[in-house]
């Protein structure tokens, strides 16, 4: 969304805040990007995840059309 407010400012020849835009949206751009990598890194971190099923045997079957 900033990316996109941005580069409309610049368009219409208000660069100060169309170029403060694009950096607030580049800067957030990367700090989501980080988390995710992060996120996913912790994830495959650990090595002993639960092989396991958490559900039991004599769950319904049709409880897998909604999931």
């Amino acid at each position: 969304m900033e990316l996109t407010l941005g580069a409309s400012e610049m368009f219409a020849k208000a660069h100060v805040t169309g170029s403060a835009s694009i950096m607030s949206g580049l800067y957030s751009s990367m700090q989501l990007g980080f988390g995710l990598a992060t996120g996913e890194n912790l994830m495959w971190w650990d090595t002993d995840r639960v092989s396991a099923t958490c559900i039991p045997s004599d769950f319904p079957h049709w409880w897998n059309l909604i999931w």
